[in-house]
């Protein structure tokens, strides 16, 4: 738990006094790797006499699900997206979940319409919420990463979040990523590492790279591939 020790507002003093006390008083932490980056006291505004403020980290988490099924069907596994935000946020009390999203594209082929509503049942089930990037033409795979790149930017920009999960090995977010990092964010990369799942433009930008067979949360996989649903997308993209 990170704290701004001695940090209590007297009892006379205003809201508007209170709330910048909070704002002014920015932390520096370690987290993984002694990487250094500054943090937001986001975990509210109001402190008393007596009181220690907790500095509570927001994270977004953001599965690029046209990488990570396919990643996961190519190894003959399936990813059990319930037990995802739980190796994001690990042991760390500080950490909450803010932005949850699951991010896909249009799909066509054999069973493509049962096959989506499935995943997207057990997604929000999990409480993600479907973004389904409408194509309007275009290569859906394409979409998908421009919609998930923009919320990273916006995000970023805004200083909406603190931390970054990406749950994918597309090196097509290595440039999103970077300026993510510049603008104070932690950036964390889960993807499957074995059989050239993870590109290695993600592995040099992000702070830290997590297995996600390593961790556990891989099953045996017991449905059809999405290759002839989203042919002509390579996972490592």
């Amino acid at each position: 738990m990170i704290e701004l020790a001695n940090l209590t507002c007297p009892e006379e003093a205003s809201r508007r006094q209170r709330d910048q006390i909070v704002e002014e008083n920015w932390q520096v932490s370690s987290v993984g790797a002694a990487m250094m980056f500054p943090l937001r006291a986001s975990c509210g505004r109001r402190c008393w006499p007596g009181q220690r403020l907790v500095v509570m980290l927001r994270v977004a988490l953001l599965v690029d699900g046209w990488n990570i099924l396919k990643s996961a069907d190519r190894i003959k596994r399936r990813v059990n997206f319930g037990q995802l935000p739980h190796v994001v946020t690990g042991a760390n009390k500080n950490r909450e979940i803010i932005f949850q999203r699951f991010y896909i594209g249009p799909i066509t082929g054999h069973n493509a319409a049962q096959r989506v509503r499935h995943i997207a049942d057990e997604v929000r089930a999990f409480g993600y919420e479907w973004i389904l990037c409408a194509t309007e033409g275009a290569y859906s795979k394409t979409t998908v990463d421009m919609y998930l790149a923009m919320d990273i930017l916006t995000w970023a920009y805004c200083h909406s979040v603190d931390v970054i999960a990406l749950c994918s090995g597309d090196g097509g977010y290595a440039e999103a990523i970077r300026r993510a990092k510049v603008l104070g964010l932690r950036v964390e990369v889960y993807a499957i590492k074995s059989g050239n799942h993870l590109s290695t433009m993600l592995e040099r930008n992000a702070h830290s790279i997590h297995d996600l067979e390593a961790s556990g949360i891989l099953q045996q996989g017991n449905e059809d591939s999405l290759d002839d649903l989203c042919a002509g997308h390579r996972a490592d993209d």
